[in-house]
């Protein structure tokens, strides 16, 4: 194989790479996207990676961070899972669909009020987070995914 016609593998291996530097200081690309937007838009100081169970603190709250890919078609499966031994004042979920610039916020939630909501499997959807009290942040609201114009689930 030439140059010009290389395998794909070895475009994705580059790219996985960079990703891999860019990243080395969070839990992997989703972890990097999640934190970094909790740092930049919600002040969270982050704890050193592999801090068991809090990703950093917002005030005097300690935090779990969760990323979700979601889009308007598969939001009805959409999870976190959180591990019933953890400890953590507040969950923050953000979320990102393909093609988006920016991740965005879906929520904050008081991690007693999850645990209530959490079966046996420690999987709780984002539809039953939703039904659930946030804590009041002051955000942006431009910043909220249930706030954006293209996802608007239908009643």
């Amino acid at each position: 194989m030439t140059a010009s016609n290389s395998h794909p593998r070895e475009e994705v291996l580059s790219l996985c790479h960079r990703l891999s530097q860019l990243t080395k200081d969070y839990d992997g690309v989703n972890g990097y996207l999640g934190e970094s937007f909790c740092e930049d838009h919600l002040e969270m100081d982050r704890t050193l990676r592999g801090t068991e169970y809090i990703d950093g603190y917002i005030g005097d709250k300690s935090v779990q961070v969760k990323l979700k890919w979601v889009t308007k078609k598969n939001f009805p499966s959409r999870y976190i899972q959180i591990d019933p031994k953890a400890q953590f004042d507040w969950l923050v979920v953000v979320c990102a669909e393909d093609g988006d610039s920016e991740v965005s916020l879906f929520g904050v939630w008081e991690s007693e009020e999850v645990f209530k909501i959490r079966p046996k499997s420690n999987r709780v959807t984002l539809k039953k987070l939703r039904e659930i009290p946030k804590v009041d942040l002051k955000i942006d609201q431009t910043l909220t995914y249930s706030h954006r114009q293209n996802f608007k689930e239908t009643p």
